[in-house]
């Protein structure tokens, strides 16, 4: 990006539409003139190849309607008390409320998810004095600076493993209601599970495979499974399921991962990815299971993942799409069976696993390395579940 080309341009329009005065500059003109060239200069550092406008949520505009939503209040309760008989209020019908909230910034919905403008407006919260320069090109950053490190170890050698999460019970975004109905209530067999869930942490390597086994972590309020439970369940050969209170993971649930899912499954030199997420990043208990000095851990940066974590950026989107689909067929076939219990989170979970360890979906892994830049390859076409297990 040329600077000089933009001031030049820059100059000509305020030519064009200023006029050409000549005027000795004042103190507040020059502090301008530095501000702009301050942001000039970020612009350049930020390494922006494509620039876009979207239109800003309207601070004014909320602030007038929450002033007047407070003084419509205030005239309602000053009403209520001058006349105990009768209270008159005059307010907006359903229909014209409903009009204003879906028509209200619909266009900035259709560019950016409600999620995506919370992370943006929690990451600007936090970082006040950072430059256009954007997280993702940190990590890209960081990337590059581990690039010796990496070209070390072979496409084969090198993994990433990362935790998903899910709900105990499934609940379809979509149902059917009553037109102009402003609540449509749905019933779920028990709240809590809407709110609790459970994880999943497979591993990949950058040359397209889903390695043998993945580590699923279940919900139990005493931190393990009971005796009686731990005998009935039947845990197919490429899972390892334990326990815990939360349904994530701990410092002593990251050691049998390391354990009993990854050491059976790599030599002595490899190289893993992971986030930095504090149970999983000491290096001790790293060591303790892989001694090799071969075997090494790089920790993603905090806040980079959704970026450069491979599994964020391919697997993951798979998994859960695998996920949906059969809880769909689920509920839309009235299937019987129990679908917020122990042994149908294994056992679908099972069934994910070995159809997305098909030779079919090693570019679809791939690709999440190729997306991170952590490996540089030209790959073939890229199958989706959609496609290749949902096609009859």
């Amino acid at each position: 990006m040329n600077l000089l080309n933009i001031v030049k341009h820059l100059l000509d329009l305020a030519q064009t539409g200023f006029g050409y005065g000549n005027s000795a500059m004042t103190t507040d003109e020059i502090f301008i003139a530095e501000r702009l060239f301050e942001v000039l200069k970020s612009f350049k550092d930020s390494y922006f190849s494509e620039l876009y406008s979207y239109d800003s949520l309207e601070f004014e505009d909320e602030y007038d309607e929450t002033a007047e939503e407070e003084e419509d209040s205030n005239d309602e309760t000053t009403e209520e008390e001058d006349s105990s008989d009768e209270t008159i209020v005059e307010a907006k019908s359903d229909d014209e409320m409903d009009d204003h909230n879906e028509n209200e910034h619909s266009d900035l919905r259709n560019r950016f998810t409600l999620d995506e403008m919370e992370k943006i407006i929690e990451w600007v919260d936090q970082h006040p004095n950072a430059r256009f320069a954007t997280i993702s090109h940190h990590a890209q950053n960081w990337i590059e600076s581990k690039r010796t490190i990496i070209s070390k170890y072979t496409n084969h050698q090198i993994l990433n493993s990362d935790h998903c999460s899910f709900q105990q019970e499934y609940v379809s975004p979509r149902t059917l209601s009553f037109s102009g109905e402003r609540t449509t209530e749905v019933v779920v067999k028990k709240k809590h599970h809407l709110t609790h869930s459970y994880t999943v942490q497979p591993a990949t390597s950058a040359d397209g495979r889903l390695l043998g086994k993945f580590f699923l972590i279940l919900q139990e309020k005493g931190n393990e499974f009971g005796k009686r439970v731990q005998k009935d369940l039947i845990v197919p050969p490429n899972v390892v399921v334990r326990a815990s209170k939360s349904g994530k993971s701990s410092g002593e649930k990251h050691h049998t991962f390391l354990n009993e899912v990854l050491r059976p499954l790599v030599g002595n030199k490899f190289l893993l990815f992971l986030d930095s997420w504090k149970t999983q990043t000491d290096l001790t208990k790293f060591r303790a299971v892989f001694p090799n000095q071969d075997s090494q851990l790089l920790i993603f940066p905090k806040g980079s993942t959704d970026y450069i974590q491979p599994q964020d950026l391919s697997l993951f989107r798979s998994w859960r799409f695998i996920h949906e689909k059969i809880e769909h067929y689920v509920h839309i076939n009235q299937t019987e069976m129990t679908i917020s219990d122990r042994q149908y989170f294994i056992n679908i979970h099972s069934i994910i696993h070995n159809q997305l360890s098909a030779p079919q979906f090693k570019n679809l892994i791939k690709n999440g390395f190729i997306q991170a830049r952590i490996t540089n390859e030209r790959i073939g076409q890229i199958e989706k579940p959609k496609d290749v297990c949902f096609k009859f």
